[in-house]
């Protein structure tokens, strides 16, 4: 039965999918069965855009006898996503606040449930609330764990955000030493560098990066040959800017 809702996701005809499950569920008993159907259709509403109707379809399945602890936090996490892509910010973290104190005994849960508020308002909102978000995640984690570089990732673009580039590049630097030479923290550090004027530290990490992803210009896999040109295009804009920077030392020592 399943299957049948396959050609409505090739097509992307989701919108269909939703009126085919909605009428398959009149006719099925079977429990399992009615939790795939009714889980694919909050799947398609997102897909859809329809989020204020994911959130009252989660909401709904909420309500249900029945539901397991691990299909609860399931659906707990779509109404907090649909919530959050509908910039219902406020409402979104009060969400994640509940659920983060309801897990006050279970640590690990605790934490996913702060990394989760944070991913999220990454990017959105205010700078000043963001940095509150993802301080408190930060204290929440492990000092060179995946958590916590992810956490000082997510404070280092806020605060280059605030036009803080000092602070940024504090954090980046601690980055680059837990993360043994990540070419993407270099990059950003190499970015931040030539806008603190540093162009000698800028000038070190270029060629540093040129040797890291050297091999990857020649790699079997496609993926490895995008990232490299990625790379390599970036590398031609910062060295441009030096050169832009240099001639301009130049011409004005002739003066």
């Amino acid at each position: 039965m399943l299957d049948e809702l396959n050609p409505f996701r090739s097509a992307k005809d989701y919108q269909g999918g939703i009126r085919h499950i909605e009428a398959l569920m009149a006719s099925v008993d079977d429990p399992e069965l009615r939790w795939a159907l009714e889980y694919t259709k909050q799947v398609f509403l997102e897909w859809d855009g329809q989020h204020d109707k994911a959130i009252e379809n989660a909401r709904r399945l909420l309500t249900q006898d029945n539901v397991s602890n691990a299909r609860r936090e399931d659906l707990l996490g779509r109404e907090s996503f649909n919530l959050f892509r509908l910039k219902r910010f406020e409402e979104a973290y009060a969400h994640c606040d509940r659920r983060i104190a309801a897990a006050k005994d279970d640590p690990k849960k605790r934490l996913e449930l702060i990394g989760w508020k944070s991913q999220m308002a990454a990017g959105h909102g205010m700078p000043q609330q963001r940095l509150a978000i993802h301080t408190e995640y930060l204290e929440a984690t492990t000092q060179g764990s995946d958590d916590w570089s992810t956490a000082m990732s997510f404070i280092a673009d806020t605060h280059n955000k605030l036009g803080d580039r000092e602070a940024e590049l504090h954090l980046l630097n601690q980055l680059l030493a837990a993360q043994k030479d990540s070419p993407s923290t270099k990059l950003r550090l190499i970015d931040c560098c030539l806008a603190l004027n540093d162009n000698a530290t800028a000038r070190q990490l270029i060629e540093d990066l040129i040797n890291d992803v050297s091999l990857l210009a020649d790699s079997p896999r496609k993926g490895d040959r995008d990232q490299h040109a990625y790379f390599q295009k970036q590398i031609e804009l910062f060295q441009k800017t030096i050169n832009l920077r240099r001639k301009a030392i130049d011409e004005s020592s002739k003066d």
